[in-house]
């Protein structure tokens, strides 16, 4: 996903074209959208098009930074934010009790300090 750009989509057609040799078996293919990725969608291209009048160029990824300093690039890692937002979230502690889940959020706790202090 992180690869996508924003040619590779048709919102009016609600479609996603996936280019030969880039997927899984290198056959490409069109994926058609539910109506609710189709409003997402809609939402990420406004933010893209206020990302490219503010910085003054264009941005070809369906997902790019849209802060800080690698803004307008292509995102090229999530899981330093999926691990702060489980932590944050404390998704993973769900049906643990006691013992197990302090286990459980102390491993969330290290790898979250991990990620943190990547940098990345």
């Amino acid at each position: 996903m992180l690869t996508l750009k924003r040619t590779q989509v048709d919102l009016n057609a609600c479609t996603l074209r996936l280019e030969p040799g880039t997927t899984k078996n290198d056959d490409g293919r069109l994926v058609y959208l539910t109506p609710e990725l189709v409003d997402l969608l809609r939402a990420q291209e406004e933010r893209i098009q206020i990302l490219e009048m503010r910085t003054g160029r264009a941005v070809p990824y369906l997902f790019p930074n849209l802060s800080g300093r690698h803004r307008g690039q292509r995102i090229n890692d999530f899981r330093k934010a999926w691990a702060l937002a489980c932590r944050e979230a404390t998704l993973d502690l769900e049906g643990f009790d006691g013992p197990a889940r302090d286990r459980r959020r102390a491993e969330l706790d290290a790898t979250a300090a991990k990620w943190r202090s990547r940098g990345s």
